[in-house]
């Protein structure tokens, strides 16, 4: 989805630039580039972002097999939080 979105001139739903920037550690005006990320950024932040580059190099099906798995953790997680 990544490289979807990169490739076109739309930004994704706000939803999923929420949970991309929740998973990166980030905001959304971060995400989008309309703020500088801040300088307290953390090792693990740091750590997917690569982890995250390193996705964008693999054939499109395991992206999109990776990005699945990736979405449905959040999904739960998001539905743990609601039922809390």
């Amino acid at each position: 989805m990544i490289a979807h979105y990169e490739g076109r001139a739309a930004l994704p739903l706000g939803h999923v630039l929420t949970a991309l920037a929740n998973a990166l550690g980030m905001s959304v005006d971060e995400l989008v580039g309309s703020k500088a990320p801040t300088a307290s950024k953390t090792q693990a932040s740091r750590r997917l972002l690569r982890r995250l580059q390193q996705l964008e190099k693999l054939p499109l099906k395991d992206k999109r097999e990776l990005l699945g798995i990736i979405d449905t953790y959040l999904e739960r997680n998001r539905l743990l939080q609601k039922a809390s």
